[in-house]
């Protein structure tokens, strides 16, 4: 279980009324008063009581369904979707296959690659019997710590990337026998244990092509048709220091950040012809300072993570980015952004000040259809580094974040249904329902409304579901 604070979005969902029949009083300002009163109190035990925090949230959605009670009840019910696994130390990278079937989690020298069961059930299982991932192979070979990864769609094919210097590629098509195939080297060279490291690497959906950041600057394009011969076919003449980077599946359009600290720059790149990228705009101005980005599959929509929130870009037309939305999000440093294949669901992580030695992880998926009007569908904080890097499955239906002591697998499928109708999912938990004693009822909400809204107690509990 993961535990969070209080995380209120707003949402539109089908309007229900306590056990499935709405009333004259759900409609008045003190059902609203009321339900909105167990909805609050049930995001301050969250920690401490997740139990306690459902029943109440659910009572809340029941006595009057709002945005505000369903989203607190859906934010309640978010961080169980998660589950915490170790993964060899901490987890500098994580990458998922397209398919979601397939995890890398990168910590030290190694990277473990874990096989992802999407057909595993949490209803149907005790949360600490349920696992949705297991350990399947290593990659070894690295004398540095590998802190890049890249999948190509499949997942048969992963790229590395460590402080030796070196990029490696290796066939997964076995997860638990993987080979290597070739070692890249970041350096025009191609000598490997520079010292300088490699920053960050990208992998075509089809894994034809590559693009592997130095952090000595230097930004190459490699072909990857022959496997075992990969060869360096240009460089991206970037304008200053690399930062952040993105390769949309089709491997025609690159996205990079570079330049100085407060005067970065955000450009688009064609690589349609790799041994000669061209530059075919910049996104917004140096104002922008983008932390982190990625792209959807076809390189139409563009994630640009910055201080304080968001921005969603269409790049339809790539010589001239458009700004659809600019989206606040309260935490202070956007660590990384994942976008599905369609660019219909992104996953957003970062972190924010607690204290003035401590820093809180934060979480939150994003509905994008409207790319001018993204939604929040659910978030979370946590004291953990939750979401430091993120990385989510082609269908936005299972994600991985990265934790200072191992990762964390999400699983968003039931995500839709659950948004529609927090309460019923919540109640389909329980084999013998949910309730909440008189005392409890006392103790969260307004005494003197029992005898009007328990209509179904016998007398010291009230049904919930």
């Amino acid at each position: 279980m993961i535990a969070v604070a209080l995380s209120l979005g707003i949402f539109s969902y089908a309007i229900y009324g306590f056990g499935g029949r709405p009333s004259a009083a759900a409609d008045s300002q003190q059902a609203v008063i009321l339900a909105r009163e167990f909805a609050y109190r049930g995001a301050e035990v969250r920690d401490g009581s997740p139990d306690l925090a459902k029943r109440l949230g659910a009572l809340a959605v029941g006595i009057h369904a709002d945005d505000i009670t369903r989203s607190a009840l859906l934010n309640t019910i978010f961080p169980e979707l998660g589950e915490e696994f170790v993964a060899d130390g901490r987890s500098d990278d994580v990458e998922i296959s397209a398919d979601g079937v397939l995890g890398l989690t990168a910590g030290s020298k190694n990277v473990t690659v874990w096989r992802i069961d999407r057909k595993s059930d949490r209803r149907d299982k005790s949360y600490a019997d349920f696992s949705m991932v297991k350990k399947a192979g290593k990659l070894e070979g690295h004398a540095s710590r590998v802190g890049a990864l890249a999948l190509s769609s499949d997942g048969r094919l992963a790229l590395t990337g460590s402080d030796d210097g070196e990029s490696r590629l290796w066939n997964l098509s076995d997860p638990a026998r993987p080979k290597q195939l070739a070692v890249l080297s970041g350096r025009r060279s191609g000598a490997s244990g520079n010292g300088r490291g490699v920053e960050q690497v990208e992998l075509a959906g089809d894994g034809n092509l590559a693009v592997i950041a130095a952090a000595d600057g230097r930004l190459g394009v490699w072909r990857l048709v022959d496997r075992a011969r990969p060869r360096e076919v240009s460089t991206v003449p970037l304008p200053g220091a690399l930062h952040a980077m993105a390769l949309s599946g089709d491997g025609r359009t690159l996205v990079t950040v570079s330049g100085p600290s407060r005067r970065r720059e955000t450009h688009v790149w064609d690589l349609s012809k790799p041994s000669d990228p061209q530059r075919l705009a910049v996104v917004g101005g140096s104002d922008v300072f983008a932390e982190s980005v990625s792209l959807n599959a076809g390189g139409t929509v563009l994630l640009a993570g910055q201080p304080r929130g968001y921005r969603v870009w269409d790049l339809a037309d790539r010589a001239h980015p458009r700004l659809e939305a600019d989206v606040p999000v309260p935490i202070s440093d956007v660590a990384s952004v994942s976008l599905s294949a369609d660019g219909s669901t992104a996953l957003v992580s970062g972190y924010r000040s607690s204290s003035q030695y401590s820093m809180v992880g934060h979480l939150s998926v994003w509905d994008l259809r409207e790319k001018s009007h993204p939604v929040q569908i659910a978030g979370l904080f946590n004291e953990s580094t939750v979401g430091a890097q993120s990385a989510i499955s082609a269908d936005g239906a299972v994600a991985l974040t990265s934790l200072d002591a191992g990762a964390s697998i999400w699983d968003f499928r039931d995500l839709a249904s659950i948004r529609t109708d927090p309460k019923k999912y919540v109640c389909s938990l329980v084999n013998d329902g949910y309730r909440l004693s008189r005392d409890e009822w006392n103790r969260y909400g307004e005494p003197k409304a029992w005898d009007e809204y328990a209509t179904r107690s016998n007398g010291d509990s009230l049904e919930i579901c």
